[in-house]
């Protein structure tokens, strides 16, 4: 998952789940908070994802349902304040057989 232009992520921040994954660890200032802040917030952009026909909508402009940020009354402190790009979102679906079971 790549993150860019939210809080305080204007470079992109990427951050790769592995099976095993626990825990965010990392220098003070460097984004954990953030980071935990974006997965709450646009916790219903994940759900639209699990739904094809909702994730079709919101694609082709016919919006049936609305996509909150949840727990931010003022939807502008959610974008980075350093600059006026929009806030983006990349994510990568991969995934690589275990070692133990390629043969």
């Amino acid at each position: 998952m790549t993150i860019k232009n939210y809080r305080c992520f204007v470079a992109p921040a990427v951050v790769e789940f592995a099976p095993g994954f626990t825990a965010f660890v990392g220098v003070n200032n460097a984004g954990k908070s953030a980071l935990i802040r974006f997965l709450v917030e646009f916790r219903q952009l994940f759900e639209f994802l699990q739904n094809p026909s909702v994730l079709n909508n919101h694609l082709s402009n016919q919006r049936s349902h609305a996509l909150n940020i949840l727990h931010v009354f003022d939807p502008q402190e959610a974008f980075s304040n350093l600059n006026e790009g929009p806030i983006e979102l990349e994510l990568d679906f991969s995934y690589e057989e275990p070692l133990a079971r390629r043969s």
